[in-house]
């Protein structure tokens, strides 16, 4: 089921003009449609703006919540195993022992 538009456009008669006041419409709708193009553009130009100014408040949040979020360095799993003072020392003195009786022996 199609709707009735509430108002109806009405088209101007344009039968009742010589080509010379038919050239003068035209040219005046030719002239609006002109204007509407320069607006149309403006409008483009400033929305392009707008959407730039939008993704970088956008960007920053993204990178925020990562930093947020994210698991951190210190938390790392293969970061557990790199340094672990007493256990280096108790190696060390495995070592020592292992050399101490190989020399010894």
């Amino acid at each position: 089921m199609k709707k009735k538009p509430s108002t109806p456009i009405k088209t101007p008669d344009f039968s009742g003009l010589d080509a010379a006041e038919l050239r003068s419409v035209v040219a005046q709708f030719q002239a609006v449609i002109e204007e509407q193009n320069i607006r149309l553009n403006v409008q483009t130009k400033e929305l392009t703006v707008a959407h730039r100014r939008i993704e970088i408040p956008e960007e920053l949040n993204r990178l925020l919540k990562t930093q947020k979020f994210s698991a951190s360095s210190e938390k790392s799993k293969f970061q557990l195993n790199l340094f672990d003072e007493s256990e280096l020392e108790a190696q060390l003195d495995d070592l020592t022992l292992v050399v101490s009786l190989c020399l010894a022996g």
